[in-house]
C-alpha cells in the first residue's frame, strides 16, 4: 500500500501517543480522514474541535469499517480487546497496528 492510495486512518485511544500521532498525521498528510476512539469523551471532543480528527465515536464500531490502518493506541493489557473488535469490523485488507512496547506476548 502506498500513502496516496490511504484515504482514511482509525486510532484508538487519544492520549499521549495517539493524540501526537493524530496530529502528526494532519499536519504531514492534511487530505486523510482521520476517524478516532477513545474511552474520554473529552479527549475526543477537544481533538474533534481542534481538527486533529475529522470523526469520532464513543465505541469501536462499523464507522472503522472503511478504513485503511487502524493505530491502536491504548496500554498494552488493551491491545488484544481491540484488536480482536477490530478485526471484526475492518475490511481484510486494513492494516491493525498498535504503538504498544511490550518485552512479552501480550495475547
Amino acid at each position: 500500500m502506498k500513502i496516496s492510495d490511504i484515504k482514511k486512518i482509525g486510532i484508538v485511544g487519544l492520549g499521549l501517543i495517539g493524540g501526537s500521532l493524530a496530529k502528526a498525521l494532519r499536519r504531514e498528510l492534511p487530505e486523510i480522514y482521520i476517524h478516532a476512539f477513545d474511552a474520554n469523551a473529552e479527549s475526543l471532543s477537544a481533538a474533534f474541535s481542534e481538527g486533529a480528527v475529522q470523526g469520532y465515536s464513543a465505541k469501536i464500531d462499523g464507522s472503522f469499517r472503511a478504513c485503511d490502518i487502524v493505530f491502536i493506541c491504548v496500554p498494552a493489557t488493551l491491545i488484544p480487546e481491540y484488536a480482536e473488535k477490530l478485526s471484526k469490523i475492518v475490511q481484510k485488507e486494513c492494516i491493525i497496528t498498535d504503538t504498544g512496547s511490550a518485552k512479552k506476548r501480550i495475547f
